[in-house]
């Protein structure tokens, strides 16, 4: 364990002289006069270092520990908001769990109940390689989302002409939205593919009795399908912003180039030309 804080602070105070005479303030108070107009004030003191602006805790850390902070923040200032957006694979099932780590309640009742619940939020459960190699790393981020999430990341980039480190951050911040919601429209899709939700319809609950048991239901458009509407709509305006649709990189191409697009209007009008021409030729 290192003994040096993680945020170290050390004023010297040696060079600072506490002894001055009635004459040194007075001077000192002449500095401070107002300016006369037109003159520019001048700063008694530099403005601190920007990153002293908020209050830091005092944390002992080793050096591995030190790496692994630092690693955190960097994947967050080159990746932006989305590296946030991996989730954590959920506690292991029942059947995964050794005989002597079972737990019971107070009542007396096992708690599998709550491990198996949150074991179904994973929208991957029944396609996870890990999970049916029985090892899939429990509590941890999801392997497959953090690679997926860093190949969509720098593949968006090299879209742009451009690599993770040197994207100005106007486009870091819209490919990590572009990201993120192919993360959450891959989630859908995966959650989709199961049986009971391939019909693209869920059964929501309509009536109840007095008890509150349920004796009405209706069926209702899937949550996962009117997420995936507004996700792609999401994605379609970020890559217009950034003329990445086939349309616009064709009317780039015209703008910078002086090039015909390949789109059916410009491929039209030019075989409506060649048929003119040819029109005038057989006439005369």
């Amino acid at each position: 364990m290192s003994s040096t804080p993680a945020f170290p602070y050390d004023p010297d105070l040696s060079d600072i002289d506490f002894d001055f005479e009635p004459d040194d303030l007075a001077e000192a108070g002449d500095s401070l006069a107002p300016a006369e107009p037109g003159e520019a004030l001048e700063l008694i003191e530099p403005l601190p270092d920007i990153y002293s602006l908020l209050p830091m805790p005092h944390i002992e850390l080793t050096v591995a520990e030190k790496a692994v902070v630092q690693q955190y923040q960097l994947g967050r200032i080159i990746l932006g908001p989305v590296a946030d957006a991996v989730m954590d694979c959920p506690p292991p099932p029942p059947e995964f769990i050794p005989v002597g780590q079972v737990q019971a309640s107070a009542d007396g009742q096992v708690t599998y109940v709550t491990l198996r619940d949150s074991f179904k939020i994973c929208p991957f459960r029944t396609t996870c390689p890990f999970l049916k190699q029985g090892k899939a790393p429990h509590e941890q981020p999801c392997p497959l989302e953090t690679n997926y999430l860093t190949e969509r990341f720098v593949r968006w980039a090299a879209e742009m002409g451009k690599t993770p480190h040197n994207i100005n951050e106007t486009e870091r911040v819209h490919i990590s939205e572009l990201v993120a919601g192919e993360l959450h429209e891959r989630r859908h899709l995966s959650i989709l593919s199961e049986s009971e939700a391939a019909r693209g319809v869920d059964i929501s609950l309509k009536e109840t009795d007095s008890q509150g048991n349920p004796i009405a239901w209706e069926k209702v458009i899937h949550i996962s399908q009117q997420s995936l509407v507004g996700i792609r709509a999401t994605r379609k305006q970020v890559m217009k912003m950034f003329e990445l649709t086939p349309e616009a990189k064709t009317r780039k191409a015209k703008y910078e180039g002086g090039l015909k697009g390949a789109d059916l209007s410009s491929i039209q009008s030019a075989r409506s030309g060649q048929l003119a021409r040819a029109l005038v030729i057989d006439q005369d």
